[in-house]
């Protein structure tokens, strides 16, 4: 988009569907001074939308890169959209074979559990499943435990635990017998709201990992762009009230939703 708007030349978006479905909208958008590669528009992390609506939204709104006279870029954009696809529809739905998208998203299930396990991943603290048959739908360490409290908290958010233990081939805690779970999203599934109670209790069981300074170490900085905010990392580091950290996950989201809402292309 960037390079047809630069040079003027037509761009055409033949969409697909959106492997998550269209419906799930989850998280807050990204703070400004964080944008990479890693996260370059102001979307949450699990936006709902296929590249086709993204594409148009970035076009519209304005956030392609600006030209090098500082002005504000569009471009000549083609959406061609898909036939008969439903919002509600997720993969599974669709009677397609999945062709993995990096060898560590071998199936739909990886990416979900992606959107939570990916950023805990970051913290260099448990395993999320590399080296095994389920990464990122697997995570532990050895004599990693939750309470009930913390477990049911996490059902609610619509993400399941089912006590694992497994041995990583590869990635942390290689060789090593690690205590954890199996994370299965139910009908409630909200990744990044269970992406901030599982990191605030992961802050809870390991608050060596969270000094004060950490937002100014390369892992640090890493993690921040990782979730889009930085004032999240230093909330954990001050051991703030779980509400605390679930506000600041879900900063603009509403914001989001109505700007979203004029791009949508697809029916429920």
């Amino acid at each position: 988009l960037d390079a047809c708007a630069q040079f003027n030349k037509p761009c055409m978006v033949l969409d697909r569907p959106n492997p998550l479905g269209g419906l799930i909208v989850s998280g807050g958008l990204i703070d400004d001074s964080l944008r990479s590669f890693i996260g370059r528009l102001p979307i949450p992390y699990v936006h709902g939308c296929t590249l086709g609506e993204l594409a148009t939204m970035a076009n519209e709104e304005h956030w392609l890169t600006q030209n090098p006279m500082r002005k504000k870029q569009r471009c000549m954009l083609t959406v061609v959209k898909c036939k008969r696809w439903l919002r509600s529809e997720t993969w599974e739905k669709l009677d397609r074979p999945w062709y993995p998208t990096s060898p560590n998203i071998p199936s739909v299930e990886s990416i979900r559990g992606y959107s939570v396990a990916g950023v805990l991943g970051e913290l260099g603290l448990l395993s999320i499943g590399m080296g095994t048959n389920m990464p990122f739908q697997i995570i532990g360490a050895p004599g990693l435990s939750f309470s009930p409290s913390i477990i049911n908290g996490l059902k609610d958010r619509g993400l399941n635990l089912v006590k694992a233990r497994f041995k990583p081939r590869g990635g942390k805690f290689s060789g090593e017998i690690c205590d954890g779970y199996f994370l299965f999203p139910n009908r409630n599934w909200r990744p990044m709201e269970a992406l901030s109670l599982l990191m605030w209790e992961v802050r809870r069981q390991f608050p060596q990992a969270f000094p004060d300074t950490l937002i100014k170490t390369s892992n640090g900085k890493t993690l921040a762009k990782a979730i889009g905010r930085s004032d999240v990392i230093v909330a954990l580091c001050q051991g703030a009230q779980l509400s605390r950290i679930d506000i600041l996950f879900t900063r603009g989201y509403e914001e989001f939703l109505l700007t979203r809402r004029k791009y949508l292309l697809y029916d429920k």
